[in-house]
């Protein structure tokens, strides 16, 4: 197997033409049919799979051992070819599960090894998770693994064998039913050793940048499976930054439906590039495509009554994109997309700017991957949107249609495969059922999901049609087959007995991460907490990266007081899931209940950032911040709910508010914060008119300031004002005579303004005669409607002594208004009086 040109000018070649899909830089090569390596290079960027695996040099994966054994560490051309090999099987599992078309004849090299089908589909479960049970063809990718990561020391020479290592590990992710701490572990070392300056890999794709961009979106995309949302949009970040793309949403006038007369703001995505940089030079492979995209899906037209297809702008320019994306560059549109839905909440306008991107990308079509993405990130927005659905549905079938067409050609539709995220066949059939059990047609999504064996979603389906008893039935003739772990916990769903999750538990040898899944979340429903979180700690052992079963063990542990416990697992949710608000939300209770307020209010904001409208988040968060002491976020937390909540009231807050910014000890600070929280008053008593304790806190806040640092009048008016209203306010609640509690409140009110009146009177007793007589006046006619109320109850058997002695301070304070006001009028009429003899 040696060869003549053991230049590694000739391997770094075959490796870049292989990333490439592109073979003319073999055949610039002398004499490249010499090479064995170069000439399968040839077939597998043509999509020659199988012959590449019928090559006599291609050594089968259970040989490899013995080969090494006998021949020691492989030359470099054998460890290319190994590599070949790998790719081989790889590119043609992807084919058979994700592309299209069905790889309709056996290989030989299937037909030789050893390990079966099954065995293949046992080998490949990874920390409790089985592999989906009708995956086609799972040899293949079983024979690439065992290459590219359990025999990766004997490619090692081979700097492009990281990148096939991560493409298989995605792979092997994405036929799990759910994520693999192992896979996880083993792709971010991949990664790491890979991104590293000085490693192989950078220095054979330090020149295209095309390839840079690809290698950053799926590292992109594969932390975005385990929901690493912050890694992902590094990486994304980086694509972006390579090809000098700058994509933001902008608005342009133009109509959306038919009969609308208006042109209104239109949502609209803007790319562009930096100034100065040119488009990444057009793939080899462009060329080779052009002519074929007629055998791409149909994109199919929008036939609403009233909705238009597109968005008809007033500026026909508008429609018109301002520059012509590469594939790759769409792609990375797409991940941007995806990234978004991935980091922000479920709510419409999000869906509006996620359907923004996907127009972007869909306006020419250049990839077969990237189409297919897109046009099946439009359906899954538009299946809940009732003038859309239908067209979601057929977009949907036209799209599960493509894999069995024999055009375009398999290694067409696996360019770019893993950089536009498509997922596998079964995942587009799963959004089919989903569309049509969104428009009632269960029967139909019931066939497919029988087909697909999502027993799960078929359990649902009888369910809704009120046969709960056929899924059992179903599930039971499948048992009777073959007794499977995965088999059982469906019985169990069905029935809701904990004995099926026991037996699949004990049947997998303690190896089922499903069983004791769904064991704990049915005790978790029974209010089993104790049992249920056993359950969830030996689930968690086998696989350390689900999430939800960490919110769940959260959950149960705060109902059993183990708050400690319920601390670990919300933060090991929000570890692997940071948009998870209410698991930040109820991490911040959890702390609370451990006497961590600070921490709380951390974990809050956090929860915040995941959902910004959300009240009861706020609320959590305001009351977190008023025990911490974070008064200017106190004081944004409350306008936050009077946005949401148009009148929302929390007294103990404001008096604790008010108290906190009295208690302040410096001046500046102080100032800055009464100035804000005069703000927030001010709102709220335009909103929530006559509330008596909001006038009286308003009122209390601008005396303290007077008090301590303003000593102004105007301050001082503004308080008097304030407590005027307050009592204002108690008049008018209803039959307040009758309740003696709140009635000796409101009489303190009262003594509370006529002692203030006192101090107004002493302070402007020399100037603005006029105003004090207006303002005493209205004090005056208060103070007198809250003392007849009071005296009402003067025959009543039984006056608290409290209640007594302020109606006599009431009394008083009346008095002392009254005087002050006759003082006012003799001294207005004997200046009157003065004026007419000095005329």
């Amino acid at each position: 197997l040696q060869c003549s040109m053991c230049d590694n000018h000739l391997w770094d070649t075959i490796e870049l033409a292989l990333l490439c899909q592109d073979a003319t830089p073999l055949a610039e090569l002398t004499n490249p049919c010499t090479c064995a390596a170069a000439e399968m290079a040839c077939c597998l960027t043509s999509g020659q799979y199988e012959q590449v695996l019928r090559n006599p040099l291609i050594v089968k994966s259970c040989q490899i051992p013995t080969i090494v054994q006998e021949l020691g560490v492989p030359g470099h051309e054998q460890q290319l070819l190994f590599l070949l090999s790998a790719v081989a099987h790889l590119q043609l599992f992807l084919q058979d599960n994700w592309t299209g078309p069905p790889v309709e004849q056996p290989v030989d090299d299937m037909a030789t090894l050893q390990e079966t089908n099954e065995k293949a589909l046992s080998d490949l479960k990874c920390d409790g998770e089985v592999v989906y049970r009708l995956t086609s063809k799972a040899v293949l990718l079983h024979s690439a693994k065992t290459v590219l990561v359990d025999k990766a020391d004997l490619i090692r020479q081979c700097p492009s064998a990281g990148w096939w290592t991560l493409r298989c590990l995605i792979a092997h992710q994405q036929i799990l039913d759910n994520t693999s701490a192992s896979l996880y572990d083993a792709i971010a070392q991949v990664i790491l050793l890979a991104n590293a300056e000085e490693s192989k890999f950078s220095q054979l794709i330090r020149h295209s940048k095309s390839l840079q961009c690809q290698w950053h979106l799926e590292v992109g995309h594969a932390y975005l499976l385990y929901g690493q949302v912050k890694q992902a949009e590094e990486h994304i970040e980086i694509a972006k930054a390579l090809c000098g793309l700058k994509i933001s949403l902008a608005g342009a006038l133009g109509k959306r439906t038919r009969y609308q007369e208006k042109d209104i703001a239109q949502l609209l995505v803007d790319v562009d590039r930096e100034e100065g940089t040119k488009p990444l030079a057009d793939e080899h492979w462009c060329q080779r495509m052009s002519g074929q995209t007629s055998h791409y899906p149909k994109n199919i037209a929008l036939e609403d009554d009233i909705v238009l297809d597109k968005i008809k702008f007033t500026d026909p320019a508008m429609s018109q994109p301002a520059i012509s994306l590469t594939a790759v560059e769409q792609a990375i549109v797409l991940a941007q997309c995806r990234l978004m839905w991935k980091s922000s909440p479920t709510h419409k306008l999000t869906a509006e700017e996620l359907t923004a991107y996907i127009f972007r990308v869909l306006e020419t079509k250049l990839c077969w991957s990237v189409c297919c993405t897109a046009l099946l990130w439009r359906s899954h927005l538009e299946k809940s949107l009732s003038r859309k659905v239908e067209r979601a549905m057929m977009q949907t079938q036209v799209l599960v249609d493509q894999f069995v067409l024999t055009q375009p050609e398999a290694w067409q539709r696996l360019l770019l495969i893993h950089a536009a995220g498509l997922p596998p066949k079964w995942k587009v059939e799963q959004q089919l059922a989903e569309i049509l059990m969104s428009l009632g047609c269960t029967d139909s999504a019931l066939e497919i999901y029988q087909r697909l064996e999502m027993w799960e979603n078929v359990i649902i389906c009888y369910q809704m049609q009120n046969r709960s008893g056929q899924a059992e039935k179903v599930i039971r003739e499948r048992l009777a087959v073959c007794e499977t772990p995965a088999l059982l916990c469906y019985l169990g769903d069905a029935t809701q007995e904990p004995v099926h999750y026991e037996r699949a538990w004990e049947i997998s040898n303690h190896r089922s991460a499903r069983s004791q899944r769904s064991l704990g979340l049915l005790y978790l429903r029974k209010e089993m907490y104790e049992d249920c979180i056993s359950c969830f700690q030996k689930t968690l052992a086998l696989n350390g990266l689900q999430s939800g079963v960490w919110f769940s063990m959260g959950c149960a542990a705060l109902k059993t007081d183990n708050f400690s416990l319920a601390v670990t697992a919300f933060r090991r949710c929000v570890l692997l899931d940071s948009e998870n608000f209410e698991a930040w939300n109820n991490l911040a209770a959890s702390l609370i209940k451990m006497g961590d307020k600070h921490k709380a209010c951390s974990a809050l904001k956090e929860a915040l950032r995941c959902d910004y409208e959300n009240w009861k988040v706020w609320e959590n968060y305001l009351l977190v911040c008023t025990d911490v002491g974070e008064r200017e976020e106190t004081v944004r937390a409350y306008h936050r709910l009077l946005d949401l909540r148009d009148k929302y009231m929390d007294e103990d807050v404001l008096r604790i508010l008010v108290w906190s910014i009295a208690s302040e000890t410096q001046e500046s600070s102080r100032g800055g914060l009464y100035q804000k929280t005069a703000q927030l008053f001010g709102r709220l008593t335009s909103k929530i008119v006559g509330n008596p304790t909001v006038w009286q806190l308003y009122s209390q806040l601008h005396r303290n300031h007077y008090e301590e640092i303003d000593h102004s009048m105007e301050t001082f008016d503004k308080a008097l004002r304030c407590l005027q209203k307050a009592v204002s306010s108690t008049l008018q609640t209803p039959a307040i005579e009758r309740d003696v509690a709140k009635l000796n409140g409101s009489v303190k009110l009262g003594v509370e303004l006529g002692q203030t009146c006192r101090q107004f009177a002493e302070l402007k007793k020399n100037v603005e005669h006029e105003a004090m007589v207006r303002t005493l006046s209205s004090v005056k006619l208060s103070l007198r409607s809250l003392l007849a109320k009071a005296k009402k109850l003067e025959d009543e058997p039984v006056l608290s002594e409290d209640l007594t002695h302020n109606v006599e301070r009431l009394e008083s304070e009346l008095s002392f208004v009254i005087d002050c006001l006759g003082s006012l009028k003799q001294a207005r009429e004997g200046t009157v009086v003065s004026q007419q003899l000095q005329q």
